[in-house]
């Protein structure tokens, strides 16, 4: 007795394949499911996440108050990680208050001991 295929060729040799397919590919190369869907970062089939610019699955990319993957933050001269910090005279890495000064305005203590009077 001769049974038929999935063509309906009697004694035929054509079968399903998983996805249902007569004689068909299967899962496609590269792909996850019957769908044609693909593995998102995370390793879910059709899922959304990607790689942000730092290369973190799902991740929100540099982070705010950053300036770089690896969290290094921007001095104040605008450049990542230079270290530069304001002083107490608002001078991009300046070294604050000139010794004998008593304030940023170059002004000296006077004899009684008052800046700038």
């Amino acid at each position: 007795m001769h049974v038929k295929d999935c063509f309906g060729v009697c004694g035929g040799h054509s079968m399903e394949d998983i996805c249902g397919v007569c004689n068909g590919p299967g899962i496609l190369p590269g792909r996850c499911d019957c769908k044609g869907r693909k593995l998102d970062c995370a390793g879910t089939c059709g899922g959304k996440k990607v790689k942000d610019v730092c290369k973190v699955c799902g991740g929100e990319g540099v982070l705010p108050g950053k300036c770089d993957c690896e969290g290094n933050v921007e001095g104040c001269d605008g450049v990542c990680n230079s270290g530069l910090v304001l002083d107490e005279c608002n001078l991009c890495g300046g070294t604050g208050i000139p010794d004998g000064n008593c304030d940023c305005n170059g002004n000296t203590l006077n004899c009684k001991f008052e800046c700038g009077g």
